[in-house]
């Protein structure tokens, strides 16, 4: 029987977290100490405690992460989507850290007044491959085109360039609408912003080691009930609000 990734994390010293520092409060290098911050960072140093190891942050590009995990060079990612096609490749967390909520991107100035008018054919919509928002684009405007770009950061310039009606995202909204003003969410009659979805991110690993996905499962049920993961979130929204804010705009 091959031993464990668990134990083998134990026993080396330190475990292996993919990040993707970026402009999002979920994960990025703090400017003052340059040290990792936000959900990651906060979610893979209590892991790493309770591991009784150290974290190691593995910085790359966010469509690497899932291929990092099945070719062993990092042990976990802390915060994907769970969606069914990723399932295939990778074993999901029953517990979710959280969840999220989308919004729509628009620039001010478009003829967009409500979501119905998304599912046109002469509307397209920016999204980045293999993301959980291509998925729902397609399930929720199938009429509309959709246009495939590399990543979060290019579907909502595509919007702000005029070369898409609008994008679908989460995270990275505030800090992208803090910069451009230009652009906005698509809202309801009564002010309040669209949900087009709601994704919940999980913990995943490299597929067929269910002793350390068992150890993962009681880990992800203990904190949440204790309220870790809340208090994390909580000090992501305050403690890290500033400094997020001043990376974007500086």
């Amino acid at each position: 029987m091959s031993k464990s990734l668990l134990t083998g994390i134990r026993e080396r010293g330190f475990v292996r977290i993919s990040a993707y520092w970026g402009e999002t409060s979920a994960q990025y290098l703090d400017p003052d100490s340059g040290e990792p911050a936000g959900l990651v960072a906060l979610v893979g140093e209590l892991l790493a405690d309770d591991l009784g190891v150290n974290p190691e942050f593995v910085n790359m590009v966010w469509e690497d992460h899932i291929d990092a995990l099945l070719n062993d060079q990092v042990d976990i990612s802390i915060k994907h989507t769970n969606t069914p096609e990723r399932a295939f490749n990778v074993e999901f967390t029953i517990e979710s850290i959280l969840c999220e909520e989308g919004r729509i991107v628009i620039l001010s100035s478009n003829d967009l007044k409500k979501e119905a008018d998304l599912n046109q054919a002469h509307r397209i919509i920016s999204v980045a491959k293999g993301s959980s928002q291509e998925v729902h684009v397609r399930e929720r405007y199938p009429l509309a085109q959709v246009k495939i770009l590399t990543d979060a950061q290019e579907t909502l310039d595509a919007v702000l360039n005029g070369q898409a009606d609008a994008c679908l995202h989460d995270t990275k909204v505030p800090g992208f609408l803090s910069l451009h003003p230009e652009c906005t969410i698509l809202t309801k009659d009564d002010g309040q912003p669209i949900t087009p979805y709601k994704d919940c991110v999980h913990p995943c690993i490299k597929p067929g080691d269910q002793r350390f996905l068992n150890w993962l499962n009681s880990w992800m049920a203990f904190n949440k009930a204790a309220g870790k993961f809340d208090r994390i979130m909580n000090e992501v929204a305050v403690v890290h609000k500033e400094k997020f804010d001043r990376l974007v705009t500086k």
